[in-house]
Parts: C-alpha cells; sequence; structure tokens
C-alpha cells in the first residue's frame, strides 16, 4: 500500500478533484503565517534545518469517525495510547481533552454535529471555547462514507463560523473498511475526492489541504501532516471574534429580519478572497526559495494542496510544484474576483446563504422539542 502524504492526490485524482471544485491553497514551510492579521514572515534560510516549534492541535468531526485514534498517531505513533477510542459509532470523547507529547498537543473534541440538536448546540460551543484559544491548526476528521447532508445542512451556520477560526485547515478522510490486506488506497483517490468535493460543498469550509488515509497508511500519513505542520513553523494564534451558539443564533435572526442576506454573503465571500491572497504571498515567497533548495518530501505536501502536480523528491522538481501551485492560487483569486463583480454570483450567494439560515431555524426550533424530555445533565454528555 502506498501511502498517501497530506494534500497529495496521485495525478488521476487530482484532476479529479479540479473536477468537482476542490481548491486548497498551498502553504509556505519557509513563512510564519500571521493569520490572525493576514501577515508573513520569512523565518529560515535554505542553509538551516527548520526550527522545531510547539504544534496545537484540534479535532472536529461526528462522533465514531476517528478522532481520538488519530490523536493517539499524532502522540504516540499508534492507534492506541492517551485517548479512549470505541469501535462503533458512539463517542467515548464527552468534554474536550487535551494531551500533550513533547511539543504537541492534541484536543479531542466531542463529536459535531449531533443528531441530538440539544448536543450539536452544547458541543459546538465546547469548540468555540476551544479555538478562542491559540491553536495552531484543525484537523477535520472524516469517515470514508456519504455524507450525512441533512445533519450537515442543519449545521451549516455553525460551520461557516468555524471557517472564520484562524488557523490552518486540513481535511482528513478515514477509510475504515480498509484494512493492511485490502486493496491499495491510491485505487480509490477518485472516490475519496468525490467525498472530499461533497463535504466542501456542505461545511463551506476552506480548506488547507486535504489528506487521506486507511489503516495501513495511518502511520506514514500521519507522520506527513505532523512533521510538514512542524517544520512550516507555524505560529499558534487566537480566533476571539468567534461566536457561540446564542450569538450565531442572533445574528441569523436580525440577518433574517432585515434581508440582507446580499451584503452578508459578499462579505464573507471578501473575507475568503482576502485568506487567498495571504496564502499567494506565502506560496511566491516559498516559489522563491524553492528554486534553490531540495526540500522534502513531507516538508512540500503543505506547499502543493490542491494543485495537479505530486510530492516532488528533488530541487528542480520542488520548484516545479510550488511554481504550479502559485499559478492556480492567481487563477483561483482571479476567479474569485470576478465572481464578486458578477450580480448573478452575488444572488446566488444570498440564496445558498438564506438556505443556510432557514436549516439552522429547523435546528434551533428542534431544540425546544428536546429540551423538554431530557435533563441538563443528560444533555451534556455531547456523545
Amino acid at each position: 500500500v502506498q501511502p498517501v502524504p497530506l494534500a497529495n492526490f496521485s495525478r488521476t485524482a487530482t484532476r479529479s478533484g479540479q473536477r468537482h471544485g476542490l481548491d486548497a491553497a498551498p502553504l509556505s514551510l519557509r513563512c510564519v503565517l500571521r493569520t490572525a492579521h493576514y501577515e508573513v514572515y520569512l523565518t529560515e534560510s535554505n542553509d538551516r534545518s527548520p526550527k522545531m516549534t510547539k504544534l496545537s492541535l484540534l479535532t472536529v468531526g461526528k462522533a465514531g469517525v476517528g478522532k481520538s485514534t488519530t490523536g493517539n498517531f499524532f502522540l504516540t505513533g499508534t492507534p492506541h495510547g492517551r485517548f479512549k477510542t470505541s469501535g462503533g459509532v458512539e463517542s467515548c470523547t464527552l468534554f474536550p481533552k487535551k494531551e500533550r507529547a513533547g511539543d504537541i498537543s492534541y484536543t479531542d473534541m466531542p463529536g459535531l454535529p449531533d443528531t441530538n440538536p440539544l448536543k450539536t448546540k452544547l458541543c459546538y460551543n465546547h469548540y468555540i471555547d476551544q479555538l478562542k484559544k491559540e491553536q495552531t491548526a484543525i484537523l477535520f476528521v472524516f469517515k470514508k462514507e456519504r455524507i450525512d447532508a441533512a445533519a450537515y445542512q442543519r449545521a451549516a451556520i455553525l460551520f461557516r463560523e468555524i471557517n472564520r477560526a484562524e488557523y490552518i485547515k486540513i481535511m482528513l478522510i478515514i477509510d475504515h473498511n480498509r484494512n493492511p490486506f485490502g486493496f491499495p488506497i491510491a485505487n480509490t483517490d477518485e472516490e475519496f475526492v468525490k467525498l472530499a468535493a461533497s463535504i466542501v460543498k456542505y461545511t463551506k469550509i476552506q480548506f488547507d489541504a486535504y489528506a487521506f488515509m486507511n489503516s495501513e497508511s495511518a502511520p506514514d500519513v500521519i507522520s506527513s501532516i505532523k512533521n510538514s505542520l512542524l517544520e512550516s513553523n507555524l505560529e499558534a494564534v487566537k480566533s476571539p471574534t468567534l461566536r457561540n451558539f446564542d450569538e450565531v443564533s442572533y445574528w441569523v435572526e436580525s440577518l433574517r429580519e432585515n434581508r440582507n442576506f446580499r451584503e452578508a454573503a459578499i462579505s464573507e465571500e471578501q473575507r475568503e478572497l482576502k485568506v487567498l491572497r495571504r496564502r499567494l504571498t506565502a506560496a511566491e515567497f516559498a516559489a522563491a526559495g524553492a528554486a534553490a533548495a531540495t526540500i522534502t518530501a513531507t516538508a512540500l505536501a503543505l506547499y502543493t494542496a490542491g494543485t495537479s502536480l505530486g510530492i516532488a523528491s528533488s530541487a528542480v522538481g520542488a520548484a516545479t510544484s510550488v511554481v504550479a501551485a502559485v499559478e492556480k492560487l492567481k487563477l483561483d483569486i482571479r476567479k474569485r474576483e470576478g465572481e464578486l463583480d458578477s450580480s448573478c454570483f452575488k444572488d446566488s450567494a444570498a440564496k445558498e446563504l438564506e438556505s443556510a439560515t432557514e436549516h439552522f431555524m429547523e435546528l434551533k426550533y428542534a431544540l425546544g422539542d428536546f429540551s423538554e424530555n431530557q435533563s441538563v445533565h443528560e444533555i451534556d454528555k455531547c456523545s
């Protein structure tokens, strides 16, 4: 089995990803991304080893997708260790739990979204509390199965809010049906890419990188993600302006009362465009250095997220991949700028946001039905 390193689709799968609209931008390994202020600073010269920095990770995902197991891989290199895991869809994580190994900390979180709307609300607030603290990256963990569209639609507004968090966002899809004696994971790249596109559609998360793994490739894929983040010298930042459930609810009600969906949707698009421009600045720094230095495969993985080229192992290949990533980013930015000038796009974005608020109101209305039948103690288990 050939593991798929972070953001390294096969050539076939990546072309498929482009067809399905995936567009994660590259992340410079020689830059610190001051994401809260959209500033980029060079930190390492080509003739020095990357400085190993502390890494703080937080996970997002439904119960039973493998968040705890992934945390064990990050901390111990095996599926066993610090976090209790389950073999089914039930959650072993009731409240945020942070564990540390050396310079790496990993916060295991309860499942989100949940079929119980009250648990969705309380667990979402747990997430916001943690996201307001210093983090390096968010790991969104999904199981390789058809996405529960209804659950994610009802939580769409909540995921839009999480998307505002100023951290690196990585999508990790785990194939629970593959074992060491199964088919190579590369044979199912097309399925992974389609699922990734579906996840982006329903969550509206602006991912920086993607990774796919099964039980055989998990140690290598997790090691690749961990090393890439450590070598990238990313600075842990806070996202203090994120809104809790009640604050989001107030914003949604105000939005629906004033009917200013168009303005809100445009503001959201402008924010995402600013993120892309920040990434382009980082990528251009990376491209300038890549032409003169050989970059390791794990390090380059974060450069080339979403590009049509795979991981390069030579200086020439590295430079080519990063340059390709820069060009793709420029195209993405021009596309976004063009969309913001299009009345049709603005109307479509407004309708999409309005639909998301309708689903949120369904979630909010459902809260009353559950609160009549459950005690606070039962609700606050976030399972």
